[in-house]
């Protein structure tokens, strides 16, 4: 009988072709020194570059990894939940795709979850580095999460562990709306957090617009 893999990696990506395999070789770095088995799923949210190409490439020669590609783009959030569904650890790491969040920081996130019994732990960012209207639009975002939800616990971010029945859950419980951690909080109490550096990304511009965030914020709130 084959053990469960302990630590599955979600990846949403767009367009990252020029970077992807430098996230994926530091997440297998931090994620080998754990001394537990892994693997890593990349979802491809119909990237219009040579990302697709680039993942088939990858699964070639790694057994951990897992591709799958959208029909079409769907967005952060539903990305990850198709993540979730080919996801077959114990537990469920989600990161971006351009290392804004140091894969060497998971073990900050597996030190709390150990520490608490946590269904989900976010990576709360000490230094963030954004632009100046992203850093509007985001707070303005949390506001909005915080209104609805009626909870002081929106302080977290696309850098998360998550247990893999909470994930389960998530699956199950997705439909047209899918604001990932308005679903975790309907779902769980057992939040914490774990303090990491926020690092320059290697996109340069984020995929993810000012309209984009305007839209998730409007359809949170409706």
């Amino acid at each position: 009988m084959i053990d469960q893999v302990q630590y599955s990696v979600v990846i949403p990506t767009y367009n990252s072709s020029g970077f992807l395999d430098k996230t994926v070789s530091e997440i297998e770095s931090a994620l080998s020194q754990l001394g537990q088995s892994f693997e890593i799923i990349i979802v491809d949210d119909f990237s219009t570059d040579n990302t697709w190409n680039r993942i088939k490439e990858l699964k070639q020669t790694n057994s951990r990894i897992k591709g799958i590609r959208l029909s079409k783009n769907f967005g952060q959030h539903k990305a990850t939940i198709c993540g979730f569904s080919a996801a077959s650890g114990q537990f469920v790491i989600t990161m971006d795709d351009d290392l804004e969040s140091d894969p060497k920081q998971i073990s900050a996130l597996v030190e709390k979850q150990k520490e608490t019994n946590a269904d989900l732990v976010y990576a709360h960012y000490t230094n963030l580095k954004r632009g100046f209207l992203r850093t509007i639009m985001y707070g303005v975002f949390k506001l909005s999460a915080k209104i609805v939800e009626g909870k002081n616990r929106v302080n977290g971010s696309s850098f998360r562990l998550v247990k893999g029945t909470l994930a389960k859950k998530i699956i199950q419980n997705a439909n047209s709306f899918t604001f990932m951690d308005e679903l975790f909080l309907w779902n769980t109490e057992k939040v914490e957090f774990a303090n990491v550096t926020h690092q320059q990304g290697l996109r340069g511009r984020s995929n993810y617009s000012i309209r984009g965030l305007v839209n998730t914020s409007t359809e949170l709130m409706l």
